[in-house]
């Protein structure tokens, strides 16, 4: 699996937010609403899309199943929103 788009929108005003990204692989399959959040440490960090549930927890709608993936989505998406 290839990534062959991602969108960066940077957020500013907010202190944890920094942007949204969006991600396509293979020109086939696109995940949206992939938050890029600072970290306590200062780093910038990914979370996958999620939603809250009844229960004031929340579900993931789409993630890595890998570490690998993981770490190559992460630092695709910090790369392309530390361009803009």
């Amino acid at each position: 699996m290839t990534i062959t788009r991602i969108n960066v929108k940077k957020i500013e005003g907010h202190e944890f937010l920094k942007g949204v990204a969006s991600i396509v692989f293979d020109d086939a399959f696109k995940v949206r609403e992939i938050k890029i959040l600072k970290g306590k440490d200062d780093e910038l960090h990914v979370s996958m899309p999620n939603k809250p549930v009844p229960n004031g927890t929340y579900v993931s709608l789409a993630y890595p199943v890998s570490n690998e993936i993981r770490v190559a989505i992460e630092n695709a998406i910090i790369a392309e929103y530390n361009k803009i």
